[in-house]
C-alpha cells in the first residue's frame, strides 16, 4: 500500500534554540522510502544520528528569526501489518507512564 506523509512547522525563534528531531522515515522490513523531502528554512548545519530504537534523529540549532521545518516522503507498506504474537490490547488510557 503507498502511503504520502508530510508536515510543517514553524516558529518564531527568540534565541538560538538547539532541536533534536525525529521526522526521517526509514525503510526497513515493513517499508520503503520511495521519495522524500526534508528541507529547513533558513538552511542550518544539521547532525543526524540513529538512536538505540533505530530512528533516525536529525540535531540542529535553529536561529533567532523564522524557522520552518517541511518534510514529505512516498511511503510503500506493507498490506499486513505484523502482530506480536499473544500480545494483548491494552487501551491508551491504562498505558504505563514511561510508555
Amino acid at each position: 500500500m503507498w502511503l504520502a506523509t508530510s508536515c510543517d512547522f514553524e516558529f518564531k525563534i527568540l534565541v538560538p534554540t538547539p532541536f533534536i528531531l525525529m521526522l526521517r522515515p526509514r525503510s526497513g522490513a515493513q517499508q520503503w522510502i520511495s521519495r522524500e523531502e526534508y528541507k529547513l528554512t533558513p538552511s542550518v548545519p544539521v547532525v543526524e544520528f540513529t538512536d538505540t530504537y533505530g530512528n533516525l534523529c536529525q540535531r540542529l540549532v535553529a536561529p533567532p528569526g523564522n524557522f520552518r521545518i517541511h518534510t514529505a516522503a512516498q511511503v510503500m507498506t506493507s498490506d499486513v501489518v505484523d502482530k506480536a504474537p499473544g500480545a494483548p490490547f491494552v487501551d491508551i488510557h491504562r498505558l504505563p507512564d514511561k510508555v
